[in-house]
């Protein structure tokens, strides 16, 4: 069940101009993380001395790997720079009118058989298929501006690997 009273639940589904603070919001914060990540700030010296090494100034390598090295947690920014993009694209799928967050499984398979596919009924169709906040309130019958919470929808959002499949 997700409440469309809290701004950090389901207050996104609500108006426009709510779902437009809740991506602005979710885009400051990617933009903040991106910036502060050492090799970004980086990204300008790596990339002189990557083309000075292997362009005309080989000498430049060791330069170009002993800065790379030296980059405090490479893996830390690694992970910060998806959590950007992960951001970026739920900003994107909400300014689209589609749903972020997860679809409940069991909810589903009891009260709205539309978005349960398979055999066994065991799998959502949010895992193929981008659903749009309007075909939550239609199967919930949540016209117009009803503040009432989503049955369907849980709390957590959807998870990088589902942005990144191809609908089908």
């Amino acid at each position: 069940m997700l409440r469309l009273t809290r701004i950090e639940e389901g207050a996104c589904y609500v108006a426009d101009t709510t779902n437009f603070y809740v991506v602005w919001s979710m885009l400051c914060s990617a933009s903040k993380l991106f910036w502060g990540c050492e090799i970004i700030k980086k990204l300008d010296q790596a990339k002189s001395l990557s083309d000075e090494a292997f362009g005309d100034r080989s000498e430049a390598f060791s330069e170009f790997i002993n800065l790379l090295q030296n980059i405090e947690s490479p893996v830390l920014d690694a992970v910060r720079i998806i959590v950007c993009f992960e951001n970026y694209f739920k900003a994107k799928v909400l300014l689209e009118g589609y749903v972020i967050h997860q679809m409940d499984l069991t909810v589903c398979k009891q009260h709205f058989p539309q978005f349960v596919i398979g055999n066994a009924r065991k799998t959502l169709i949010q895992k193929t298929t981008p659903i749009l906040i309007d075909q939550v309130k239609s199967a919930e019958n949540l016209e117009g501006d009803n503040l009432k919470p989503l049955q369907t929808l849980t709390k957590q959002t959807i998870n990088m690997s589902m942005l990144l499949e191809q609908p089908r």
